[in-house]
């Protein structure tokens, strides 16, 4: 019996023994962390120390993470972040893509930066055949997160044909100061040029052009007062200095002219793809005798490159009558009216008296009162008719001829003749610009040398016509012009308008060489030429 009892002791104790390590075998592990006890039993450990802070004049590392233990996850080292400064991109847009020879365009150039830039300096293009000038920027604005600079360019081509605007290139420093970058644009920008229409002279390609012309101190005109006349023309495609001169149209009248000043303005217009052009001349005539004075119309002819026709932009004829002595006009006017062999001057004056005897007959039959408002209309119509029958008649008087006979004179001269005159009249220009355009424009009228061809070959033609002019030179010469003006080289004007004038001038020693030459040339041969021993 104590035996049975000491087996089933055993057997109990054995079978406690094993539910325990059976119930220790399948307990959860959990994560043991560094400095306490395994959860969840046993007390908290010893509390971590915190780390030191680092001596003053160190640099402290950011901290290294362990991974945990009893899991997969390995530790890592937080690493500083390093800031890239990115270069700024550019792009080019052209208000048009086929423009006509002269006609001005506006280039756009547009750099897209993500951050501030302490230095940018794009270098404009050079191409052959295309004048590039800078109109305004840097004008800087912010969209998003971008910092956007933006320049403006007037683009002229200045030969017709394809021609292609070089890439840009654009070099500066961001914010930092340290950064430097140089950047191109993406493409080069081809254009397809037109060329000028010859019925349009001067060549004016524009949008629009809008022509005004007033009178100053007019009221009550006079022989030999003076009266200021003020011509303004507003244009939409050129500057006010590309705009021509109508002083030419105001000459041959009843009045003597002299220029008071000129204004000119060039601006872009406000969404920035057209330029505008305002150009106001100021004028005082002084009236040469009293009576009637017309003040001639004014004219401007232009090439419309919205809708390819020529327009033609007017103001009409306006008519003064002045006091004082009347003029020769007026005289010739009287003498053809006393004169009985012209029948059209007979005929309203035979009616007008015939008026005249019945208006007085009425006169005598009607009232007073009557008789005053027929007077008035009486008069009023005869001072109609009078009117037209001067006009009538000045309109037959050859005087208005003479400036026909004038220009054909001009072209009658032979083409040197006509070179100089061309050249004296351009003297007066101070600027080197209104010079060119000026040449350009007599050059075209007296020697039938094209508006468009380049300053280099226009020089070429003017040497050909003046024999005896070195055409190199005169090729060097408009080559230093032509820097000048579209190349931006600095250029003493009134040193080379000497030199200019040299070449051209007319030279007696000059004529006595070449005919010298042609006597020279059309020497006969000896007759009996003698062999050499």
């Amino acid at each position: 019996m104590h035996r049975t009892s000491t087996v089933f002791k055993s057997l109990f104790a054995i079978a406690l023994s094993l539910w325990f390590g059976l119930s220790w075998a399948v307990q959860p592990q959990y994560p043991v962390y560094p400095g306490y006890a395994p959860y969840p039993y046993g007390a908290p450990a010893q509390q971590p120390q915190q780390p030191q802070q680092p001596a003053q004049g160190t640099t402290q590392r950011p901290p290294a993470y362990q991974g945990w233990p009893g899991y997969g996850y390995p530790s890592y080292t937080q690493q500083p972040q390093q800031s890239v400064q990115t270069a700024p991109k550019a792009e080019v847009t052209v208000s048009q893509s086929a423009p006509y020879i002269q006609q001005s365009l506006i280039m756009a150039l547009k750099i897209t930066s993500s951050g501030n830039l302490s230095r940018l300096e794009p270098e404009l293009p050079r191409s052959e055949g295309l004048a590039v000038k800078k109109l305004e920027g840097p004008i800087t604005s912010v969209q998003g997160k971008q910092i956007i600079n933006e320049y403006r360019y007037a683009v002229t081509p200045i030969r017709a044909g394809q021609l292609t605007l070089p890439r840009f290139t654009i070099t500066g420093t961001h914010a930092d100061g340290r950064t430097n970058f140089s950047i191109e644009t993406p493409l080069p920008i081809a254009l397809n040029v037109k060329p000028a229409n010859p019925t349009v002279k001067p060549w004016l390609p524009l949008h629009a052009m809008v022509l005004q012309a007033y009178l100053q101190n007019d009221d009550h005109p006079a022989a030999g007062k003076p009266l200021s006349l003020v011509i303004d023309i507003s244009a939409v495609g050129l500057t006010g200095i590309q705009l021509p001169s109508l002083a030419s149209q105001l000459e041959g009248g009843p009045f003597r002219v002299y220029r008071e000043k000129t204004e000119q303005q060039g601006s872009l217009s406000p969404d920035k793809q057209f330029l505008r052009g305002h150009k106001t001349e100021t004028f005082t005539l002084v009236p040469q005798h009293g009576g009637k004075l017309l003040i001639p119309e004014l004219q401007v002819s232009w090439w419309n490159v919205d809708t390819a026709t020529v327009e033609i932009t007017k103001v009409p004829v306006r008519q003064l009558v002045a006091s004082g002595k009347p003029g020769p006009q007026t005289k010739e006017g009287e003498s053809l009216l006393g004169d009985g062999n012209n029948l059209m001057v007979l005929l309203p004056l035979a009616a007008g008296i015939g008026f005249l005897v019945g208006f007085g007959i009425l006169s005598w039959l009607r009232k007073r009162r009557f008789a005053q408002v027929v007077e008035e209309e009486v008069a009023l119509f005869l001072a109609f008719i009078l009117s037209r029958s001067i006009a009538f008649l000045t309109w037959l008087s050859p005087i208005r001829r003479l400036q026909k006979i004038r220009q054909l004179l001009i072209r009658a001269l032979p083409r040197p003749f006509r070179l100089w005159f061309c050249v004296r009249l351009v003297e007066n220009e101070e600027n080197p610009m209104d010079w060119s355009y000026m040449l350009r424009f007599l050059a075209n009228k007296h020697l039938d040398i094209p508006v468009q061809r380049s300053l280099p070959m226009i020089g070429k033609q003017l040497a050909q016509i003046h024999r005896g002019t070195s055409e190199a030179e005169m090729v060097a010469l408009m080559r230093e012009l032509d820097s000048s003006l579209y190349g931006g080289t600095d250029l003493d004007f009134t040193e080379w308008k000497r030199r200019f004038r040299r070449q051209l001038r007319p030279s007696l020693r000059r004529r006595r060489e070449q005919s010298r030459d042609r006597g020279a040339a059309n020497k006969l041969p000896p007759l009996n030429p003698t062999a050499p021993l």
